[in-house]
């Protein structure tokens, strides 16, 4: 046994050699491609928020109840220049850039529905979810929950310091919905 280990030591010695020469060669590579990859995808998040410029989101989706009251009181109840936005799926690839512009800025740990808010170069989210949740139960169309919700929006975007950007682009763009 221990001539085993005498006669594989060289053995060990040359391939601990070659994995740490290899690693000294690797190592340097890898961080190349990591650090090339995340300078990509500031660079496709820089040009999606200049893409997007100053405007205001109401991001919702259809779990957990709240497509009924989305459809029928919170989006009619919409101010203008707030664009809503459906998200269906984390993972549809047609809205990347808008997730990963959401992750850049911290948005993904917020609870839909938000408000997100775009100046051109930074996002900021505001979650609506707690205070909307006690008319989540409604689900008919009702114009006095509608006046409340609409209500509550405005009060969430007059509490904002970018409460400019929503009147900016309701003089510039109509209320309209889009799903991902």
């Amino acid at each position: 046994m221990i001539a085993l280990y005498i006669c594989l030591a060289p053995l060990i010695v040359v391939v601990a050699a070659v994995v740490i020469a290899a690693g000294v060669v690797l190592l340097p590579l890898i961080i190349f491609q990591i650090t090339r990859a995340n300078r990509k995808r500031r660079e496709e998040v820089r040009r999606f928020l200049e893409e997007l410029g100053p405007q205001a989101l109401l991001v919702w989706h259809s779990r957990r109840g709240w497509n009924e009251f989305c459809e029928r009181n919170l989006l009619p109840a919409l101010p203008e220049g707030v664009m809503a936005v459906q998200d269906q799926r984390r993972r549809d690839s047609a809205y990347k850039d808008r997730r990963a512009a959401e992750k850049a800025h911290g948005v993904p740990s917020q609870a839909r529905p938000y408000l997100l808010f775009s100046d051109g170069a930074k996002l900021r989210a505001f979650s609506l979810n707690q205070v909307l949740q006690p008319f989540k139960s409604q689900g008919k169309p009702d114009t006095a929950i509608q006046h409340k919700v609409r209500r509550v929006i405005l009060d969430q975007i007059a509490a904002l310091p970018v409460r400019r950007l929503v009147e900016s682009s309701a003089k510039s763009s109509p209320n309209r919905a889009i799903s991902d």
